[in-house]
């Protein structure tokens, strides 16, 4: 998975892929068929992973305004990582578009999940009175995901992450407002 991430499944040969796994060319042909089936089965791993952390922290008892920022404060830490590649998800959105349908349909899967889990946070932050009666979840939703997307891009070309910080602050206020 990590293998792939980093570089792509173009970029990745099946040779570097029997030398991360150590196991033989049999056994990856045994296990997944072939290099495609385990590269959509690194994709639906680690869609499952992310989801799944996404949606447990947004989830937490508490504040879901205070949960939304720690998600942010999280996806900042892990893209000042040494060796951060960017989000898997960004990555093979460059890298296949929409050329291949099953690849978009593990992506459009995930960010269909992810963009569920914020608008039912944004619904309890509106129902504690964390957001004005007026906002509208869903389209916050949609410009949450938009915004987390394009924050894991540009932290992967933003030396500094700066700008994530920035963005990050910035759509947290605007939310916060119910914009």
């Amino acid at each position: 998975m990590e293998l792939f991430w980093r570089q792509g499944y173009e970029a990745t040969s099946l040779a570097e892929l029997l030398d991360t796994m150590g196991i033989g060319r049999q056994s990856l042909y045994d296990t997944f068929g072939d290099k495609r089936s385990l590269y959509l089965e690194a994709l639906r791993r680690y869609f499952e992973e992310r989801a799944s952390m996404a949606r447990s922290t947004l989830a937490e008892s508490g504040s879901p305004l205070g949960n939304l920022s720690r998600l942010f404060q999280m996806m900042m830490e892990r893209s000042a990582e040494a060796g951060f590649c960017g989000c898997f998800v960004g990555n093979t959105l460059a890298e296949f578009g929409d050329r291949d349908p099953e690849v978009s349909e593990i992506l459009t899967s995930f960010l269909d999940r992810i963009r569920a889990a914020f608008q039912e946070t944004l619904e309890r932050a509106r129902e504690l009175g964390e957001l004005p009666p007026a906002a509208a979840p869903a389209q916050l939703a949609e410009v949450l995901l938009v915004t987390t997307q394009g924050l894991a891009l540009l932290s992967k070309i933003q030396p500094h992450r700066e700008l994530v910080r920035s963005v990050a602050h910035n759509s947290l206020s605007l939310i916060r407002a119910g914009r």
